[in-house]
Order: structure tokens, then sequence, then C-alpha cells
């Protein structure tokens, strides 16, 4: 199958959009986290494309072919998800939505305050974001989120994550999978945020969203319960998110909801272990 590609106005900006599959099947639309872009989802995008859906993955405002906003209030979640809405209008007003990492903190805050659109939904390796009330008293989670702190230095985490034809960027993401991901394909990332404002932009969802003072506070959202139904999938090894609080999503769900932790995956579950995620996507659509 090959790729189509087109852009979508989003409110101020445009969204890169590549399909798969046919232009009549169901549709699933795709998010992407940090720091990827479509391209992480071409595993599942072949997978069900070839099963009879129409899958859409989309650039995330910032990244990718995606415009990158100039101000850092531009990316924050809120506008972001009405991204996701101008992308699902544009495929017949309703989906189902499989995100991953900040996708994934989008996709639950998306089905939760725009229930019409979505489907169903399935979320790799990202908590629900009501789960982070209690995340100040967490400490191994705290630990694991002290980069989210780092980022907020807009031009040093730049140079730092950079340097050296961007040396600790391979090394601090990619280098955590428990499957290592070909260094062609780690190429192919370097050089998407090597681009000239890509790195920022990418930076800018942390830091208009998790602000330090945020990070620390006892207030979080509380987003009303997904009414659809809902599948998480947690690769157990993930070096940034502790599963005690992926654990909780159902807390969070009034519809159907299933939990599948995998062992032996990390963070970048669906491009670790491409068929297992496959597996349980079909099986869940």
């Amino acid at each position: 199958m090959t790729y189509r590609e087109r852009m979508v106005q989003g409110p101020g900006v445009d969204i890169h959009v590549v399909e798969e599959g046919p232009e009549d099947g169901v549709p699933v639309v795709f998010l992407h986290g940090f720091p990827e872009f479509w391209w992480s989802w071409r595993h599942q995008m072949a997978a069900i494309a070839g099963a009879g859906y129409r899958a859409v993955a989309m650039d995330l405002r910032g990244f990718g072919d995606s415009g990158r906003p100039d101000t850092v209030a531009d990316y924050a979640i809120a506008t972001a998800a009405q991204d996701v809405t101008a992308v699902i209008d544009s495929i017949g007003g309703r989906a189902a939505v499989v995100a991953h990492d900040w996708g994934g903190a989008l996709g639950w805050v998306y089905a939760a305050l725009v229930p019409d659109h979505v489907e169903r939904l399935a979320v790799l390796n990202a908590p629900h974001p009501n789960t982070y009330a209690g995340v100040t008293h967490h400490l191994p989670q705290l630990q694991k989120s002290w980069y989210m702190f780092f980022f907020q230095f807009a031009g040093v985490a730049e140079d730092v994550l950079s340097r050296n034809d961007f040396e600790l960027f391979r090394e601090w993401f990619f280098g955590t999978a428990t499957v290592p991901l070909p260094v062609s394909d780690v190429d192919r990332y370097v050089e998407v945020f090597s681009r000239p404002g890509a790195l920022t932009a990418a930076l800018n969802w942390y830091r208009a969203n998790v602000p330090p003072e945020g990070l620390l506070a006892e207030q979080r959202l509380d987003l009303p319960p997904i009414s659809c139904p809902a599948m998480l999938l947690w690769g157990l090894d993930d070096a940034y998110l502790e599963f005690e609080l992926g654990r909780r999503a159902g807390e969070h769900c009034a519809g159907p909801f299933a939990l599948h932790a995998i062992d032996g995956a990390g963070h970048w579950l669906q491009q670790e272990r491409p068929e297992v995620v496959n597996q349980h996507l079909l099986a869940f659509l």
C-alpha cells in the first residue's frame, strides 16, 4: 500500500496528515508523542490498513511537517484538541483514536471532552491525566520526570540535546528501548528534529502544559469519565513513566476498559513490539 498525504487547517496552523488503507474504511486516527512524528505509527498503519481500516496519522502541531506556531501558549492541549477535531471532521466526524505519550495525554483529554467524535480509544504508555493529582507524593515518578524541568530552559535544552549530532537526544530517548531501534530509524527522527525550529516547537509542548509550578501543584485536571470503550497498553520497562499511574486509568473510564501490561517492552511500545501492539489493536477495533 502507498501513503496519501494532505494538509488540514487547524486553528492558526496547518496539520500534516498521512493516510493508508481504503478511503471508505472505518477511520482510525493516530496521535504520536515526543520526540516522534506520524512515522512512529508505520507498523500499526500497515496492519490496520491491511485489515480494511482507513489509517490516518497526523503530525501534532509543531512536529514533522505540521505548522510550528511561534508562542508557547499555542501548544496547549486545549488548542491541540481543536486540531484533532479538524482532522476527524475531514474524515466523517467520528473515528477510533490510537495515541501514545503526548498523543496519549491528548487522546485522554479529547475522548473525555469531545466524546461524540471518538468511537473508541486506545492509549499506549500514557497515564490518564487525572491520575497526576497525587504525583507530588509519588517520588519514583517525580524522579523519572526530572527531564520535564530541564526542558523548561528555553535555548539551553535545545543546545544540550542537539550537540554532537544529537548524541544525547539519541541516547536519552531511543537508547532506552528494550528492543533497540535500528540506527537508520533513529537517524530519521534526528533529521526531522534537526530542522530549523523543530526541536523548540516540540519542547514547547512541555513548556505549555507542564510548567514547573504545574508539576509541583496538588491540583490537576479533573476530566469527566471516558464514556467510549477504552484500552491501555503499557510496556512495563518504561524509563519515563511509572506503571502505578497507568494502572489507575480504569478509575476514570465509565465505559468498557481493558488494560494490557506487556513484559519486555519500554516506552516506545509500538516500535519495540509492533506485532503485539497490532494484535491488541486489531482485536480492540
